[in-house]
């Protein structure tokens, strides 16, 4: 059986050495096309890519191969769809690893593919939670607090996390309604994914950042490097408080 993408490529589902590899356009349109939370809320599989690796980016001393490799983390859903976790069986797991593995022998030049699965697993885990306070999921934050235990039924951002957040999602979350800004993110998320096959993460991370707007870099370096000499992602001075839907500082 046959997955056929965009472009008309298709790949074997029964085996896919013996199929044809998606192009890059075709990652990225059907990145741009997916919607996360079973479309309760406007989340394209694409923006949350970019979240998770900014996030993991940020959190790992600003080290590329564990951006790239936050950046694919969910490639393999151009073929097998998003499923809501609670819903996702075992053997759906099992086959986006192998499809993670084709992708990465194949298509990827990142060094030890896979040794970054912990970091990407945390920013992923993290995005979530950026991603359902920024666009104010109802009910969210009740049904979630008693299971993470987080004090006063809030989630515990810093300010670097929410700069990230604020600034990514709206950036690419825009590509369902303008289809002139869709196709510019697609050929930029398309370039982005063809530098990380050749090897070229940091031009790869320009590639993207570049559609941020000119001062997010320094932005999130000044929070990087707070004079406080904590480490980011930690330093509780930069706490934000959930209010009513929005997080304000």
């Amino acid at each position: 059986m046959n997955v056929t993408t965009a472009s008309g490529r298709r790949v074997n589902s029964l085996d896919l050495i013996d199929g044809e590899m998606p192009t890059f356009m075709d990652i990225a349109i059907g990145m741009t096309r997916i919607c996360r939370w079973g479309g309760a809320i406007w989340v394209p599989n694409l923006a949350h890519s970019v979240l998770v690796a900014e996030l993991a980016y940020w959190d790992s001393c600003c080290n590329e191969d564990v951006w790239a490799e936050a950046l694919v983390h969910d490639v393999h859903e151009i073929l097998t769809g998003d499923a809501l976790r609670p819903f996702k069986p075992a053997s759906m797991k099992a086959d986006q690893g192998i499809i993670d593995r084709w992708f990465a022998d194949e298509l990827w030049d990142i060094a030890n593919y896979g040794m970054a699965d912990d970091k990407v697993g945390l920013a992923d885990d993290l995005a979530l939670i950026c991603e359902a306070l920024h666009e104010g999921l109802p009910g969210w934050i009740e049904s979630e607090a008693e299971s993470h235990g987080w004090d006063g039924d809030s989630p515990v951002l810093t300010k670097l996390q929410w700069l990230i957040t604020k600034t990514v999602l709206p950036a690419f979350k825009s590509t369902h309604a303008i289809e002139d800004t869709r196709h510019q993110i697609n050929c930029h998320f398309a370039a982005a994914l063809q530098l990380v096959s050749e090897g070229s993460h940091s031009i790869a991370r320009r590639t993207i950042v570049g559609l941020l707007g000119g001062d997010y870099q320094l932005k999130c370096r000044t929070l990087y490097d707070d004079p406080c000499g904590e480490e980011p992602f930690e330093y509780a001075s930069k706490v934000l408080c959930y209010t009513g839907g929005h997080y304000d500082e």
